[in-house]
């Protein structure tokens, strides 16, 4: 699943989106308003990584009903 992803997440009033890159080396992941999250592409990072994404779509984006990923190569 490497490349870049946009996630987009919308509710009956308001979206909004965020970025997940995943390369060779490393996983970022960006939102405008919480900045960027960077771990290693390891075993470790990744789930570094997995805890930080559900803490952020647990506590900052509940409310939201629909999600899309999009994929760029």
């Amino acid at each position: 699943m490497n490349g870049k992803h946009e996630i987009n997440m919308v509710n009956a009033s308001v979206g909004h989106s965020v970025a997940l890159k995943i390369a060779a080396r490393d996983i970022c992941f960006f939102d405008s308003n919480l900045g960027e999250i960077i771990y290693p592409n390891d075993f470790v990072g990744r789930k570094k990584m997995e805890g930080a994404l559900h803490m952020v779509f647990h506590s900052q984006y509940r409310t939201y009903t629909t999600m899309s990923v999009s994929n760029f190569i």
